[in-house]
């Protein structure tokens, strides 16, 4: 997978009649994270547990958005950012499968850097994700391999 980076500067507008709000509260923060999971193709995560990913602690972390878009009102796309003072790292975007190619990615990324015009931003591109982060400015630096233990059975 790609890992890729974006430098610092200003991001257009990307016109999108889409909803997108930094979560604030537990509930969203909630909806947030089931977004993500039912959303990032990752069976390790599911079935989604409330707080398994994202605990309500997050909310207070120096730097941690979490980022969710609304379409029609409805949770659609989800996603999370952390600022360490000098790079911004973009971490499980994730759209719901009905509302795929939309631009609800983009909604979130535009409104993520936007709240960061002065930092470079890195992210880890899935295949689906690149050409997106492509059409955003950033560009591949190297590359890596996860390794996922299987999801857990009871």
């Amino acid at each position: 997978m790609p890992v890729m980076l974006r430098p610092a500067g200003a991001v257009q507008d990307c016109g999108a009649a889409v909803h997108v709000a930094r979560v604030s509260d537990p509930d969203e923060l909630a909806t947030a994270e089931r977004t993500i999971v039912e959303g990032f193709p990752v069976s390790a995560l599911r079935p989604w547990r409330k707080g398994e990913g994202l605990p309500a602690r997050v909310l207070n972390v120096p730097g941690h958005f979490v980022w969710l878009a609304r379409l029609r009102g409805r949770p659609a796309a989800a996603g999370c950012t952390f600022d360490d003072g000098g790079v911004v790292g973009v971490y499980w975007l994730a759209t719901l499968p009905g509302h795929r190619s939309a631009g609800l990615g983009r909604a979130i990324m535009t409104k993520a850097l936007a709240a960061h015009p002065g930092r470079p931003f890195m992210l880890t591109a899935t295949e689906a994700g690149r050409p997106l982060y492509e059409s955003m400015s950033f560009r591949a630096v190297a590359t890596t391999t996860w390794y996922m233990r299987p999801a857990r059975t009871s």
